[in-house]
């Protein structure tokens, strides 16, 4: 790998295990929703990116966090 290419992103700015999902509907930030997967079947909304083609808003892409009430 090229010493240009490896020093693009420094150590701990990359996250992993993170959970994303996609959306057809708006949902709102720091919503809770309900997704059954891996025990845990509520989610924090922590942000979200419209997924838009050209003027046209298809989706939305949902960063969630798991939620502890």
């Amino acid at each position: 790998m090229s010493q240009s290419v490896w020093k693009l992103f420094n150590p701990g700015v990359i996250k992993t295990l993170d959970f994303i999902c996609l959306s057809l509907k708006p949902v709102t930030l720091g919503q809770v929703i309900s997704i059954e997967v891996q025990n845990y079947d509520k989610f924090l909304v922590d942000s979200v990116f419209p997924l838009r083609a050209g003027m046209h808003t298809l989706g939305y892409q949902l960063h969630l966090s798991r939620w502890r009430h």
